[in-house]
C-alpha cells in the first residue's frame, strides 16, 4: 500500500458513527484542497423534519402493519415509498431509544416513481442499509477444504444474468471480479473486511493429488445450489468461528426511475450490496432529474457504487440537476461514481445537464482489480474513482478522489463546461484527472499527487498516465495546480484520432518532481513540445525539478532538493513550506475558477490556493 493510499479515509458503518471527519457545523470554514483531504465525505445528518406535509417514519424494530407514525413507525423503505405520495418525507431513525440499532438488514428500496419524495436520516443519527445477511457463528463446518457453511438461497436473492456487461474488464489474474459474490469476515460488524473470491477454475487448481481442495486464508469460495444440495456453499479459507460474518444477497439498495424527479436521499449508508459490473448498473441507480444526494454512504458494493444514467447508457432526455454533496462512495468493487450518457442517445450539447459534485469522497475503488488498462486493447476502459461521460455542464469542487486503482476523476468522450477545481486528487493508480476528447473545461487549485503508480507498465498506454492528462480536447485551461509526484510525468497531452491535437493553457501551477527525482515534468504521445505546439497563452508556471529535467527557458524554476518544499508531503499536505517558492506568482486566478471556488481573492501565488499557505 502506497503512503497516498494510507491516507484514504477508511468508512465506519456502523448506526451512529461518523462517516468522514471533521464537523457537521463547520461549513463556515473555507474549503481548499487540503481540507478536502482531510474532512471531504458524508457527515452524520442535522437535516429536520418538516413541520409541514405527509411525513411517516421508519425503525429497524418496526412494524409495516403500524400507521408509520413517529411512536409507530414502518419497518422497510420499500413500504413507506409504496405508500408515499408527491412531496412526502419517510424519516429513517438510526440508533435511537424505543427504535431499534439502526442497522437495516437485507433491505432493498425497490424503485423511487413518485416524485419529489425525500427519504432522510432522524436529525443526528445515521441509518444503515445493509445488502447482505450476517451467517450463523455457530454453523460453521470444518472440512478438508476449509470451513464452510450452508446457505439458503431466498427468492429476494436470486441475481439474473448481467444485463448490461461490459467486455473485456476482467484479467486473468482476477477473472473472478465480475462475479457479484461477496464475503465480509471480522470482529464485529464495523470492522468485518472483505475477503477475496475464487472462482471455479481457481477453486480447481488447489486440488491435489488425493483430491482434496484447500482455500488460502483470506479468500472464499461459492458454490451455487446444484443437484442434490438446494442450498449454496461458502468455503472460507480463514476460520470465521466467533466472528461476524455477512454474505452480501442484496443487488441494489434502491432506483430512482424518471418519474422519482426531484427525489433527495438525505444521511443514509448503504453496503455490502453486490450489481453486477455493467453499463449503469450500480447499489445506488439514478435515472431521474433534480435529484439529490446529500451525506450518503455508498461503500463495499461489488462493483460501482453510484451510477446516475439510463437503461444500458441510454437516457430518454438529457439527465439535468444532478447534486452530489458531501457523498462518500469509497471501497467499491469497481467505479464510485459513474454519471453520463455511455451511448450518447440521451445526450444533447445544447442542454446544460447542471451537474454538481462536492465535498464529496471517491477514494480506494476498484477493489475487485477489473481491467484498467488493457480493456479490449484500451477501447473498453472505464474505471475511475468518478466516470464523467457526455455531460455538458458540470462541478466538481473540493473532493477528495485518492487512492483508487484506477483514473481519479475522467471525463470522457464529449463532455463540455466542466470546472474540476479544488480537489486532492491522490494516490490513484493511472492518471489523477484525464480529460478525453472533450472540451472547454478549467482545471483549477487542486493538488494532484502520487497518482500513476502503476500506469507506467500495463497495457497500450503503457508510459501515458500522468498526473492530468489531456488528450483530444480543446478549450481546457490548467491554472494554479500542485502537481507533485505523479509516475512519469506530471502533465501528459496527446491528439485524438476522433478530435485531432488538444489546445491547452497552463497558468501558474506549480510543477514539483518527487525526492528521487526521476520523473519529467510533462511527456506527449508523439515528443512534441508541449509549451510550444499544444499550449497557448501559456506562463508563469513555477518548477521544482532537477537541472536536468529543466522546462522551457523564462519559467520560473528552481534545481534545490525538494524535502522542504511542502509542509509536509509524507502525509499529504502539500501547502507550500519553502519561503522562496510561496513568494513565486503568475497570471491570476481567473475569474471562472473564483466563482467556482467560491474564491474571492485574485490569487497570484503559484501551485494551488490555500487558506492557509
Amino acid at each position: 500500500m502506497t503512503v497516498w493510499k494510507a491516507l484514504a479515509v477508511t468508512i465506519a458503518v456502523l448506526a451512529g458513527s461518523s462517516v468522514a471527519p471533521g464537523h457537521a457545523g463547520a461549513d463556515d470554514r473555507p474549503w481548499d484542497p487540503n481540507r478536502a483531504h482531510l474532512e471531504a465525505g458524508a457527515l452524520i445528518s442535522q437535516t429536520p423534519i418538516p413541520t409541514e406535509g405527509r411525513v411517516r417514519y421508519v425503525a429497524a424494530n418496526g412494524d409495516n402493519a403500524a400507521s408509520g407514525s413517529a411512536s409507530r413507525p414502518w419497518k422497510t423503505v420499500r413500504h413507506a415509498i409504496a405508500k408515499a405520495k408527491t412531496g412526502s418525507t419517510i424519516v429513517v431513525y438510526g440508533k435511537h431509544r424505543n427504535h431499534g440499532d439502526g442497522i437495516y438488514a437485507e433491505q432493498d428500496w425497490g424503485t423511487i416513481e413518485t416524485a419529489d419524495i425525500t427519504i432522510q436520516a432522524y436529525p443526528g443519527e445515521r441509518p444503515v442499509f445493509k445488502g447482505s445477511r450476517t451467517l450463523s457463528s455457530k454453523a460453521w463446518k470444518q472440512g478438508s477444504a476449509g470451513w464452510y457453511q450452508d446457505v439458503t438461497v431466498r427468492s429476494a436473492d436470486r441475481w439474473p444474468e448481467n444485463p448490461y456487461p461490459i467486455d473485456d474488464q476482467t484479467t486473468a489474474e482476477r477473472p473472478q471480479a465480475d462475479d457479484p459474490a461477496q464475503l465480509f469476515v471480522g470482529p464485529d460488524l464495523g470492522r468485518a473486511a472483505p475477503l477475496d473470491e475464487m472462482d471455479r477454475d481457481q477453486w480447481d487448481a488447489t486440488e491435489d493429488a488425493t483430491g482434496r481442495r484447500a482455500v488460502p486464508p483470506g479468500r472464499f469460495h461459492y458454490e451455487p445450489p446444484s443437484g442434490s444440495r438446494s442450498k449454496g456453499r461458502v468455503w472460507v479459507g480463514t476460520d470465521p468461528r466467533r466472528q461476524t460474518a455477512e454474505w452480501s444477497t442484496r443487488q441494489t439498495a434502491v432506483r430512482i426511475d424518471p418519474d422519482g424527479h426531484g427525489s433527495r436521499i438525505i444521511g443514509i449508508s448503504f453496503t455490502n450490496y453486490s450489481p453486477y459490473h455493467g453499463n449503469t448498473l450500480g447499489t445506488v441507480r439514478v435515472l431521474a432529474n433534480d435529484v439529490q444526494l446529500i451525506d450518503v454512504a455508498v461503500t463495499h458494493s461489488a462493483a460501482t457504487g453510484i451510477a446516475a444514467s439510463g437503461e444500458n447508457g441510454t437516457l430518454n432526455g438529457p439527465l439535468r440537476n444532478l447534486t452530489l454533496r458531501r457523498v462518500t462512495s469509497s471501497g467499491n468493487g469497481a467505479l464510485g461514481a459513474a454519471i453520463g450518457d455511455t451511448d450518447g442517445e440521451g445526450a444533447d450539447l445544447d442542454v446544460h445537464n447542471h451537474i454538481t459534485v462536492e465535498y464529496s469522497r471517491f477514494d480506494d475503488n476498484n477493489r475487485q482489480g477489473f481491467d484498467v488498462a488493457d480493456c479490449g486493447g484500451g477501447a473498453h476502459c472505464a474505471i475511475a474513482g468518478l466516470k464523467v461521460v457526455r455531460i455538458n455542464g458540470l462541478v466538481v469542487r473540493y473532493s477528495s478522489i485518492a487512492g483508487n486503482d484506477s483514473t481519479g476523476v475522467w471525463c470522457d468522450l464529449f463532455c463540455d463546461r466542466v470546472s474540476i477545481v479544488g480537489n486532492d486528487v491522490t494516490g490513484n493508480s493511472m492518471s489523477g484527472v484525464y480529460y478525453e476528447v472533450s472540451r472547454r473545461a478549467t482545471i483549477a487549485s487542486n493538488v494532484v499527487a502520487g497518482n500513476s503508480t502503476a500506469g507506467d507498465d500495463r497495457g497500450p498506454g503503457a508510459g501515458r498516465a500522468a498526473g492530468i492528462k489531456v488528450t483530444g480536447s480543446t478549450g481546457v485551461v490548467i491554472e494554479h495546480n500542485t502537481l507533485y509526484d505523479n509516475g512519469r510525468q506530471q502533465l501528459f497531452l496527446a491528439a485524438d484520432d476522433r478530435t485531432g491535437e488538444p489546445r491547452v493553457r497552463l497558468s501558474a501551477n506549480l510543477f514539483a518532481e518527487g525526492l528521487t527525482g526521476n520523473q519529467l515534468v510533462t511527456g506527449t504521445l508523439a515528443g512534441d513540445d508541449v509549451s510550444l505546439r499544444w499550449t497557448v497563452g501559456s506562463g508563469g508556471n513555477g518548477y521544482l525539478v532537477t537541472a536536468s529535467h529543466r522546462p522551457t527557458s523564462g519559467e520560473t524554476q528552481v534545481t534545490a532538493p525538494m524535502a522542504g518544499a511542502f509542509r509536509s508531503a509524507g502525509t499529504g499536505d502539500l501547502r507550500v513550506g519553502d519561503p522562496t517558492v510561496a513568494s513565486w506568482t503568475g497570471p491570476a486566478l481567473t475569474d471562472a475558477a473564483r466563482r467556482t471556488l467560491h474564491e474571492p481573492r485574485a490569487a497570484t501565488t503559484v501551485g494551488a490556493v490555500f487558506e492557509s499557505r
